[in-house]
C-alpha cells in the first residue's frame, strides 16, 4: 500500500500532463484548421483578382478604354520642342519635367526618356482610316520608353477646319481608327485631343453657335486627355489675355466626360510696348498659379516658346528665370 501510495500522485500528475497536451493539441488543430480556412479564403482571393485582371485584359483587347491618367494636384511644367533644343532649355528652365514635340508628319524617331511627353503628328488621315499607317504608328509606339506619354492625331484640328479645308469628318474616322492601333493607348500611352482657346472662349462661341468643343470632339471614350492651347491670342490694349475662363471651362468639360485636362501651349506674343516684358513676365506668373490652383488642375503645362523660330514668342532673361522657377518649383 505504501508503494501504491507513493506512486499515485505521481500518476496523477503525468494524466494531468497528458490531459492539459490533448488541451494543447486540440487548441493548436483548431487554430490549423482556421489558418487553412484563411489560406482557402486567400486562394479564392487570388483566383478572383486573376479573373478580374484577364477580364480587363480582354476588354483592352477589345478596345475598350482604360482609366485615364490619375488625378494628381501636382502640375508638370516644361516647353514646346523640337528635339534639338531640349539640352538647351533643360540649361535656361529645367530640368523640364514635361515636353511638347511635333511632328510635321509622320512620327518617327526616339523620344527622350526620363519626363512626360506629349507627341503630335500629321500622318496622312486616310491611310490611317485605311490602316496602311498602323505598322507605321505602333512602330513608332513600341520604340518609346515606359515614361507618360500623350500622343495627338492634328493638334488643333478646330483651327484647321475654321480656317476651310479640313475635314473634320474625315479627322474623326481617323481619331477612331488610331485609338485603336497598338500602342496608341494603354499603360502611360493617353490619345490627346488638343483644341485651341478659341473654342472654349465665350465671345467666339457667341458669334459661332453650335462650333463649340463638342462639334470638334471625337466620340466619348476614345480619349483620356483633352488639351487646349493657351495661346495664339493677340495682347489687347496692352493686357494679355486672361486663359482662366478657358481653362476654367477645359476643366468642367473634362470632368464631364470623366478624362483630364492639360494646357499643352501657353503663352502671348508680345506686346508692342512691354519693352521689357515685365507684364508678360507677371501674366506667366499670375496665370500659371491661378491654373494651377484650380480644384482639378491639369495634368501639365507647356510654354509655348522657339528662341528663334517665333521671335514674339522668345523670352528675355527675366522671363527665362520665372519659367524656371515655375518648371522647378522654386521661388522666382
Amino acid at each position: 500500500m505504501t508503494v501504491l501510495a507513493d506512486i499515485t500522485p505521481h500518476t496523477d500528475a503525468i494524466l494531468a500532463a497528458a490531459a492539459a497536451a490533448d488541451s494543447r493539441a486540440l487548441a493548436l488543430q483548431s487554430q490549423l484548421n482556421t489558418a487553412d480556412r484563411h489560406i482557402s479564403d486567400l486562394e479564392a482571393q487570388v483566383d478572383d483578382l486573376t479573373a478580374e485582371n484577364q477580364r480587363l485584359r480582354d476588354l483592352l483587347d477589345d478596345g475598350t478604354p482604360p482609366p485615364p491618367p490619375p488625378q494628381q494636384q501636382i502640375v508638370l511644367y516644361g516647353a514646346s520642342s523640337n528635339g534639338s533644343e531640349v539640352a538647351s532649355k533643360d540649361a535656361r528652365y529645367g530640368p523640364m519635367k514635361v515636353i511638347r514635340r511635333f511632328h510635321s508628319g509622320d512620327p518617327s524617331g526616339v523620344l527622350e526618356k526620363g519626363r512626360s511627353i506629349h507627341v503630335s503628328f500629321k500622318t496622312d488621315m486616310a491611310s490611317v482610316v485605311s490602316g496602311a499607317a498602323s505598322a507605321k504608328i505602333a512602330a513608332f509606339m513600341a520604340n518609346q520608353g515606359p515614361d507618360p506619354l500623350y500622343v495627338t492625331l492634328w493638334h488643333e484640328h478646330d483651327v484647321k477646319e475654321r480656317k476651310g479645308g479640313f475635314d473634320l469628318a474625315l479627322w474623326k474616322q481617323a481619331w477612331a481608327a488610331f485609338v485603336k492601333i497598338p500602342g496608341v493607348r494603354g499603360p502611360n500611352r493617353y490619345p490627346t485631343i488638343v483644341l485651341s482657346a478659341w473654342t472654349f472662349n465665350t465671345d467666339y462661341l457667341a458669334k459661332n453657335p453650335g462650333k463649340g468643343p463638342g462639334y470638334y470632339l471625337p466620340a466619348d471614350g476614345s480619349y483620356d486627355v483633352i488639351g487646349v492651347d493657351c495661346d495664339g491670342l493677340a495682347p489687347k490694349n496692352g493686357a494679355y489675355h486672361d486663359f482662366l475662363p478657358e481653362a476654367k471651362a477645359v476643366a468642367a468639360l473634362a470632368q464631364a466626360k470623366g478624362v483630364r485636362w492639360s494646357v499643352p501651349e501657353f503663352g502671348w506674343p508680345i506686346d508692342p510696348g512691354d519693352t521689357d516684358h515685365s507684364k508678360r513676365n507677371a501674366a506667366i506668373k499670375q496665370q500659371t498659379a491661378a491654373i494651377n490652383a484650380l480644384p482639378d488642375p491639369p495634368v501639365y503645362v507647356c510654354l509655348f516658346e522657339s528662341h528663334g523660330r517665333f521671335p514674339l514668342y522668345d523670352l528675355n532673361s527675366a522671363e527665362d528665370q520665372a519659367w524656371k522657377a515655375i518648371t522647378t518649383g522654386g521661388d522666382s
